[in-house]
């Protein structure tokens, strides 16, 4: 459960943000808008609007071929930044199934009527939140799609992979910690309502959890739905979840919808952390 007094993991979490020097020099990243084009992969996506389980059962016919432990091994647990076309297949392949599951299940507790939204996919890996949420409430009323993504292959991908739905869309090719105010800038309006994705992320403790709050609180504004979704790996991790959670509830916000099941506790043996929150900046 969430405990809004007890602080003490916050703590935590900045002693581990200063003993990991998050004020490290960034990686080089590439600017301006980034697709995939013009490979046998992309053409097969072009040719329709495929769901993303439909995308998923072509990303694992193709890996089945070359499947190896090798390549299983590089995915870190579903963990690292992928770089090669291998890698994305296997990824989806091994875990897109689950992933999918489980935003489906977040986003069947929303009965509001979600109008004129903008997306904005934090770590979005190969765009499967988005496309996800494309696939359950229909691309008519999502007007952009922000796509933040660390790994250059990834984010190609995942932009080809919604590219079919939605004209307006920003790639942002950097981790968490190197974003900054001036990249979203000019997102976020008082007239529509900006939908967070956080699909397999917060519960990675490799950026600083309180400089991604303030940058949020900062660049956003209006009203402002959260859908924070992991597996449930331990209680440290789903704490650093909670603590997300609870800081920007503090901010005008509501909690919509709040659900952990461990492993085994859920469909085929899976896991899942759900938080769905609302808030307004």
């Amino acid at each position: 459960p969430i405990n809004y007094e007890d602080n003490s993991y916050e703590k935590i979490q900045v002693l581990l943000d200063n003993f990991l020097e998050r004020n490290k020099i960034p990686t080089s990243y590439l600017s301006g808008f980034l697709i995939e084009e013009n490979t046998d992969y992309a053409l097969k996506i072009k040719e329709k609007i495929y769901t993303i389980s439909e995308i998923q059962e072509i990303n694992k016919r193709l890996y089945i071929p070359i499947q190896s432990k090798e390549i299983f091994n590089s995915l870190g647990r579903g963990t690292a930044i992928l770089e090669f076309e291998k890698q994305l297949l296997a990824y989806m392949y091994s875990h897109g199934q689950k992933h999918i599951a489980k935003l489906k299940d977040a986003f069947s507790y929303i009965n509001e009527d979600l109008k004129e939204v903008n997306i904005i996919d934090w770590g979005c890996g190969q765009g499967i939140a988005s496309k996800s949420y494309l696939d359950f409430f229909g691309s008519n009323q999502v007007k952009s799609i922000v796509l933040i993504e660390p790994s250059v292959s990834a984010l190609k991908r995942a932009a080809l992979h919604v590219n079919n739905e939605v004209e307006n869309i920003k790639t942002i090719n950097k981790e968490f910690d190197f974003i900054e105010e001036i990249d979203l800038e000019g997102i976020s309006s008082s007239d529509r309502i900006d939908i967070h994705l956080f699909s397999n992320v917060i519960d990675m403790d490799f950026f600083d959890l309180s400089k991604l709050i303030a940058l949020i609180k900062k660049s956003f504004k209006g009203v402002q739905y959260f859908f924070v979704i992991s597996p449930h790996i331990d209680a440290s991790k789903t704490e650093r979840i909670n603590l997300f959670t609870e800081k920007l509830i503090n901010n005008n916000g509501v909690l919509l919808f709040n659900e952990t099941k461990s492993k085994g506790n859920w469909i085929n043996g899976w896991s899942k952390v759900i938080r769905i929150f609302k808030v307004h900046i």
